[in-house]
């Protein structure tokens, strides 16, 4: 990642690199509190914490965005890469937003852009609006077998050349973020075409809510 005294924008780049670093830990937190099966009310209080931080993020990530370019000189590969991740966790509309605005940079700038950034918008994007996503990063997980499923991918025997023109090595599957580092395998397993799972129009719509005002 890039030091923050070579960017132009290093005290951006710090606030960016601080709301994302609370973006994490409020995830974290509430993902845990799923695994370990809180209390409802628990978790209504800790999702209510959790939208309220997004919206600030977001507005004043739009406000950076709007005086300043995403471009690895101004603000840092680490910095783009908050602002994708503050952006994943916000509404539709504003995801959107900076999905275009990377899009854009990386256009205009595409050796000043870190790329990587992009895949994970456009594929929550694409999700959200009931359709197959790219470049295989979106994951859902089944409580019931306690295993992860990959939403549908536009062309998987692609996959890999997509990625890896956005930079992205190959698709692993993830680890749950709800267990210690030490209770995840050391080794990721590859993923495969039959770690996809067919989505129903029901379970797309119960996703997208979770990412419209």
């Amino acid at each position: 990642m890039t030091d923050k005294k070579t960017v132009n924008y290093p005290q951006v780049r710090s606030e960016l690199l601080v709301m994302l670093s609370n973006d994490q830990s409020k995830i974290k937190e509430y993902t845990r509190a799923q695994f370990n099966k809180e209390e409802p009310i628990q978790l209504a209080k800790l999702k209510a914490s959790i939208t309220r931080q997004s919206k600030n993020h977001i507005k004043r990530t739009l406000e950076i965005l709007n005086t300043i370019e995403p471009t690895i000189d101004n603000i840092g590969d680490d910095g783009t890469e908050a602002i994708a991740v503050i952006a994943l966790h916000s509404n539709y509309k504003d995801m959107k937003s900076v999905l275009k605005i990377l899009k854009d940079t990386y256009k205009i700038y595409p050796k000043n852009t870190y790329k990587q950034a992009i895949p994970a918008l456009k594929d929550r994007v694409l999700i959200i609006e009931h359709k197959k996503q790219i470049f295989g990063t979106q994951w859902g997980y089944d409580e019931s077998s306690n295993t992860w499923y990959l939403f549908p991918v536009k062309n998987f025997k692609g996959l890999s050349k997509l990625r890896a023109n956005y930079g992205l090595g190959k698709l692993l599957i993830p680890i749950n973020v709800a267990l210690e580092d030490s209770k995840n395998p050391t080794i990721r397993t590859l993923a495969t075409s039959k770690d996809q799972r067919l989505i129903s129009e029901e379970e797309y719509k119960e996703y997208a809510r979770n990412f419209i005002d």
